[in-house]
Formats: C-alpha cells, structure tokens, sequence
C-alpha cells in the first residue's frame, strides 16, 4: 500500500492584502509559509490563484504569480507545475 504526503496548510491570510499592494515585507511573509510546505515534498498541491476569496482585493489579483517571485518557490513549484 503506498502513503500519500499531505500537508493541510493556508497562507498567512493577514499578510495577503498589503503583498497584493505590492508590499514587499509583506510579499516575503506570505512566500515563506509556501516555500516551508513545499520543502516537505506533497504529493499534491492545490492552489487557489484568485485572492478576492479571502482579501480585500477587489479586482482578479493571481496571487500565485505574486508568490512565485521567489526564486526557491519557482524551484520548488517546479515539481507540480
């Protein structure tokens, strides 16, 4: 029988207003929480790209294209994309 890696995760919810204004010390701590789980290698990862769900970003924000500014997230990402 074989296992299935699953992390339950969310990004730092709070931090995703200001990251999508563009607000770099606030990007970097939305991109950390994402960096962390990838390092642990899920066997799927499920992305929502749409934030106006869960901030006050009122026009279609892909906030996975925010977070993929990262190098090491671009690396890591990789592995699903």
């Amino acid at each position: 029988m074989h296992g299935i890696n699953f992390i339950g995760s969310a990004s730092r919810y709070g931090y995703l207003p200001a990251a999508a204004q563009g607000n770099t010390d606030e990007t970097a701590l939305s991109q950390q929480p994402l960096l962390t789980d990838l390092g642990h290698k899920p066997d799927v990862t499920i992305a929502n790209t749409d934030w106006r769900s869960h901030t006050s970003v009122s026009r279609n924000f892909n906030g996975l294209n925010l977070l993929l500014q990262d190098s090491r997230i671009v690396h890591e990402w990789e592995n699903y994309a």
